[in-house]
């Protein structure tokens, strides 16, 4: 698809030139609308995907970088949850001692 007809698709005017953050926000908001499950097209749907994948490839993004599920929320590279999973268990633990002292402060006001 080429970017003037990507730019139509997602409502943007062809002098725009949004960010890809706004590239995303677009496609969130008319993938959704358009959910075959609430009545809406898999056609329009369809359109509204390449048209964020030619719109992010003009940018030099790859858009194999930004991931969604059905409803087209984006979700988390693997690597990238496995990081921050293992960002929240390492460490010296001072977030877990904080947690256990919070709840013994709820258990002993109760």
């Amino acid at each position: 698809m080429e970017v003037r007809e990507a730019k139509q698709v997602l409502n943007f005017t062809t002098s725009e030139q949004p960010t890809a953050e706004e590239v995303l926000d677009r496609f969130h908001k008319y993938f959704v609308a358009n959910d075959p499950a609430t009545g809406g097209s898999l056609y329009l749907q369809s359109k509204i995907f390449n048209a964020k994948d030619a719109m992010l490839m003009e940018m030099d993004f790859n858009p194999d970088e930004f991931k969604f599920d059905a409803a087209g929320n984006r979700v988390a590279d693997e690597d990238d949850a496995e990081g921050a999973e293992d960002a929240a268990t390492s460490g010296n633990g001072d977030a877990a001692e904080a947690s256990d002292d919070e709840d013994a402060k709820r258990k002993s006001s109760d």
